[in-house]
């Protein structure tokens, strides 16, 4: 979650909701890419990112007791999983600032990282089209997205388990 392609997707997520510049803190190497990468949208645009459904996750929120139940961002990391039964869904959304509609060099997958591969695969839906997904290992389901179906904006993403589930991750992979 503090990867450059993750730091890049939400830099260029800020961008997308319009905000002025980026801010970085903490990051002391002068000979990072951060500074160069971060300050450009244009350039941002072509380079391989890492989205989460939730980027920061429970563990962060769970030293501010009583305040945690308060907390509205998703809490979907492999520290905090969900657990969905048969027939059961869950939506997650994701800010995405890329726009892969006519972009050529690059393309969109969404992974569902999940405890075991093993049963029926889980029914995925991004916005309203249905998505199929593949096993990619025995911890992965793999959907690749419609690049005309990725813009700069909110996106809602449906998880429904076809068998008991516990979902650890939600990642959309721009490369």
């Amino acid at each position: 979650r503090a990867s450059l392609e993750t730091l890049r997707a939400r830099a260029l997520a800020a961008w997308a909701a319009g905000v002025d510049g980026i801010e970085m803190f903490n990051h002391t190497d002068p000979t990072s890419p951060l500074w160069r990468e971060l300050g450009d949208p244009a350039l941002l645009r072509t380079l391989p990112k890492i989205y989460f459904a939730s980027v920061q996750g429970a563990s962060n929120s769970r030293g501010y007791y009583p305040a945690g139940a308060h907390f509205r961002l998703p809490k979907l990391t492999p520290d905090a999983p969900a657990s969905l039964a048969a027939g059961e869904s869950r939506t997650y959304e994701f800010f995405i600032g890329d726009d892969l509609r006519s972009a050529v060099n690059l393309h969109a997958r969404l992974t569902l990282r999940v405890a075991s591969t093993a049963g029926a695969a889980p029914r995925v839906q991004w916005g309203n089209a249905p998505l199929a997904s593949v096993a990619t290992d025995a911890r992965a389901w793999s959907v690749p997205l419609d690049s005309s179906r990725v813009s700069p904006g909110l996106h809602r993403v449906t998880v429904t388990a076809a068998t008991a589930l516990r979902l650890d991750d939600l990642v959309v992979h721009i490369e």
